[in-house]
């Protein structure tokens, strides 16, 4: 248990389940391909021009801001009222846009901030002491005394849930609540074995290796194209359309090149409130 936090929220938000707790379809889910379907599909050819989709929140009512926090400014949106929840998005190297849209839906109970991490999306790309965990939750509290808000409930997504363990032992005086999901751990621990190249097929997986392994494409290139190849099935149920991966593609993994060297290494050291932890990411 992590020490003076106020309240340690372990829950589903059940708003955002459908009642009868299965997965919610598509409204063509009857002819779209699944993963389990073990359809096998690789393209002939590498496909350079990534379509050009819109953001999913440049069509949405939502409040858009960039927030200065001392020595770089946030990009941050804000939609709803109520219970202030901020989302911390995974990576490291994504970005906010991978709640939208699921998370609207609670804006009639909650007051929902989303933002990009110092170096990621549309935020700044200004290393300041070096981009580091440590700064990131630093980052975190001054965008909350920036937005006035006195407490929130914190959700980190993967490594955005390592970043909320981080933020609670270092700031448990702001903290309202806690949801981790699907989240990282400030400790050695084995991957393996793992179940998402279950539905991946050898094929698709050849095509992928190759795919990450050309130094030619941009990071869109290579996402578009490994998703396009299969890759898809292992983050998702149903088979996405070439305008969601093409969005996926270009705004979900964005960041600045540098963030990577220097945060994904194979250990980074944490000092959280006196406590030294070890985090390993795979490179």
């Amino acid at each position: 248990m992590l020490p003076n936090v106020k309240c340690l929220i372990v829950v589903a938000l059940v708003a955002l389940i459908p009642a009868n707790g299965a997965i919610a379809e598509p409204a063509d889910a009857r002819t779209r391909e699944r993963a389990r379907d073990g359809i096998t599909h690789v393209e002939k050819e590498l496909i350079l021009n990534v379509p050009d989709v819109r953001r999913l929140c440049d069509q949405m009512d939502i409040t858009k801001r960039r927030v200065t926090i001392g020595d770089c400014q946030l990009y941050c949106e804000i939609e709803g009222d109520g219970l202030p929840l901020v989302l911390l998005h995974g990576g490291p190297g994504a970005t906010h846009h991978c709640f939208h849209p699921s998370f609207s839906i609670a804006r009639d109970f909650a007051k929902i901030v989303y933002y990009d991490q110092r170096g990621c999306g549309i935020s700044d790309y200004k290393k300041g002491a070096g981009y580091s965990i440590i700064q990131a939750v630093d980052d975190l509290e001054n965008l909350r005394k920036s937005l006035d808000i006195e407490s929130w409930v914190v959700l980190g997504h993967s490594y955005g849930g390592l970043l909320a363990q981080c933020y609670a032992l270092k700031y448990p005086e702001s903290l309202s609540g806690m949801v981790l999901v699907g989240s990282s751990v400030a400790m050695p621990v084995a991957m393996k074995p793992t179940r998402q190249y279950e539905f991946i097929s050898r094929k698709e997986r050849g095509r992928i290796r190759a795919i990450r392994a050309n130094k030619r494409l941009s990071s869109e290139q290579g996402v578009y194209n490994a998703f396009l190849n299969g890759d898809w099935k292992r983050q998702d149920y149903y088979k996405p359309s070439k305008e969601e991966i093409a969005r996926i593609a270009r705004y979900e993994w964005k960041h600045d090149p540098s963030f990577a060297v220097r945060l994904v290494s194979r250990q980074t050291i944490l000092t959280c409130r006196g406590r030294l932890t070890i985090a390993r990411f795979p490179r």
